[in-house]
Order: C-alpha cells, then sequence, then structure tokens
C-alpha cells in the first residue's frame, strides 16, 4: 500500500511462569503518497469528453470531483460534458480534483469549445 516502505525485525522476549521465549516479528512501515491529479480531454463542438490521468499514489483514488468552468460540476474519472452552445469559440477553466479518503489534490487546465 505504501510506495516506501521500511521493513524491521522486532525481536520479542517472553517471560512466563520461568519460561522464556522468543519470537521474531516483521514490521512494515511506510510514508503514505498523495494521488496526483491530472487529465487530458479531447472537444467535439460543444461537447467534451474527459479522462483522469493522474497516479493513486499508495492508495486508490476513490473519487473524481469536476468543476467544469461553466457552474456545473461532474464525478467519474472519465465525464463527458456538453457546454451551452453560444456564439464563438468559448474558453473554460476545468478543474479536477482526485481523493483517496486520505488526500485530495487537483489540477486545473483551460479547456477551449468551439461552435460547429
Amino acid at each position: 500500500m505504501f510506495r516506501h516502505r521500511l521493513s524491521l525485525a522486532l525481536v520479542l522476549l517472553f517471560t512466563l511462569w520461568g519460561c522464556h521465549s522468543e519470537r521474531i516479528v516483521a514490521v512494515t512501515a511506510g510514508r503514505a503518497v498523495p494521488p496526483t491529479a491530472a487529465f487530458t480531454w479531447s472537444c467535439t463542438s460543444w461537447t467534451c469528453a474527459f479522462n483522469s490521468t493522474g497516479d493513486p499514489g499508495s492508495a486508490p483514488i476513490t473519487s473524481w470531483t469536476w468543476l467544469f468552468g461553466d457552474g456545473t460540476q461532474g464525478t467519474g474519472a472519465s465525464p463527458t460534458h456538453v457546454y451551452a452552445a453560444t456564439p464563438g469559440m468559448r474558453q473554460y477553466t476545468v478543474t479536477l480534483a482526485v481523493g483517496d479518503g486520505m488526500f485530495e489534490r487537483s489540477t486545473s487546465h483551460t479547456v477551449t469549445a468551439t461552435p460547429p
């Protein structure tokens, strides 16, 4: 689960009613690594398809929140969004936030939607 691991062997000594016992226990500890938010997109006319391409870090990504830059939002790893048809080319700042239950990271890009 952790990207950076440290393995140790602990020797535990027990004394119970005059009897001695020794156990060796393996312990693995590590530092949790947050996910990386990244995405690609492709637009045809006012419809844009988004795809999360970030790295999950030390735990699986469990949430994807998209802010499409037009006041709406979506969820999931690969949503499609249709922008309102308006005259001329429009640019939107799209933000993706990914989370793994412990960390959340986000990234933003300018996406251009053009009329057909």
